[in-house]
């Protein structure tokens, strides 16, 4: 056992599970959410990998911290990701779509369905509500009621178009 998947709490699917998780691209470690304008940059917020790779990974991190300890006064997972993003220590897929791009002034329309339907999770960061359009009154302290009410509105308008599309995790992003 080991390997698989992990996500962030405010990543949600817009796309049906599979019946069986097994880490696709051969095992290799891989990140789904890429920096937007970006060829080779991930977020951390989807990922997967065999065992082997979670734990390759793992050292990598470590090792890059260490290597930026001396120039930055805060270092994380992410900062780590899109320092390594040339070095070709996992592979990147763009299946996850931030959540401004979801946020609309206008609202959600059936329209927007297909803006979902080539990605496999939304990605609703504290930065996605910064640049997201929240009604007036509300902040990223309400993220859950904004999620909910997003995810609402989308299931009654899109959810019989992802029911018909399983999760796939991306094809390769070569842009």
């Amino acid at each position: 056992a080991g390997g698989g998947f992990l996500c962030d709490y405010d990543v949600f699917p817009v796309s049906q599970a599979p019946s069986q998780i097994t880490p696709p691209h051969d095992g290799n470690f891989t990140v789904y959410c890429r920096i937007k304008h970006s060829k080779r940059a991930g977020i951390p917020c989807l990922m997967s990998g065999k065992k082997e790779e979670w734990t390759r990974m793992a050292y990598a991190l470590l090792e890059n911290g260490g290597k930026n300890s001396g120039t930055e006064s805060m270092w994380s997972d992410m900062l780590a990701l899109i320092d390594m993003r040339n070095d070709h220590v996992y592979d990147i897929y763009d299946a996850v779509l931030e959540g401004q791009d979801v946020l609309l002034k206008r609202g959600w329309t059936a329209a927007d369905c297909n803006t979902t339907a080539s990605k496999e999770a939304i990605h609703f960061s504290h930065e996605a509500l910064k640049l997201g359009y929240l009604p007036p009154g509300e902040s990223a302290e309400d993220r859950p009621e904004i999620i909910r009410r997003f995810l609402s509105q989308w299931q009654h308008l899109c959810g019989s178009q992802s029911a018909a599309k399983q999760l796939v995790l991306g094809d390769a992003d070569s842009s």
